[in-house]
């Protein structure tokens, strides 16, 4: 069904009122810039989208400091999220550590600087960095355009390989909250 039967249909059925189309793109514009995906108006939000409308993979794990861990490959891969790539905005500078070094959880490993500000990627658990993404330091534009593929920025041989890190669906949570 399109957009234009579906307006047809609420109209006959008594749930909307008539509207112009100048009105109907400015409401549809509005609710993308705030971020509505569902709720109030019946439908339903999709499984696995957030209010935010900000990428989380499922099979990653994620820090409250906005840092991603995939755990399932070794050594595990670190980054940081869509999120946190957009609140920075346009990197343009990313210091990385050297490979070889021990690295405790709460350390601030790679230094991100931006047009808004200069951030930390803060470890979230101990380890060893085995890698680290040169490609995302001389381009760091890849961080900000695929967060979660080409822009990671440090593989690392954990010292613990279940670390206490939150699911998709908790991360969405803590983002949604304003954390």
């Amino acid at each position: 069904m399109n957009e234009s039967d579906l307006m047809d249909d609420l109209n006959e059925a008594g749930r909307i009122d008539e509207v112009d189309e100048a009105d109907e793109a400015d409401q549809v514009d509005e609710a993308d810039e705030i971020g509505e995906t569902g709720g109030s108006d019946g439908f339903e939000q999709a499984e696995g989208v957030n209010q935010l409308n900000v990428d989380i993979p499922d099979d990653l794990l994620y820090s409250e400091d906005h840092v991603w861990l995939d755990t399932s490959v070794s050594p595990a891969v670190l980054g940081i999220t869509a999120y946190a790539a957009g609140q920075l905005g346009d990197l343009v500078y990313i210091d990385l550590p050297e490979p070889g070094d021990q690295v405790r959880a709460g350390d601030e490993v790679v230094e991100l600087e931006s047009s808004k500000a200069i951030s930390h990627a803060i470890m979230p658990a101990d380890g060893t960095i085995r890698y680290v993404n040169h490609a995302a330091a001389d381009d760091p534009e890849v961080v900000n355009s695929d967060p979660y593929g080409e822009g990671w920025l440090l593989k690392i041989e954990l010292d613990d390989e279940d670390p206490d890190l939150l699911d998709g669906d908790h991360y969405a949570k803590l983002i949604s909250s304003g954390d």
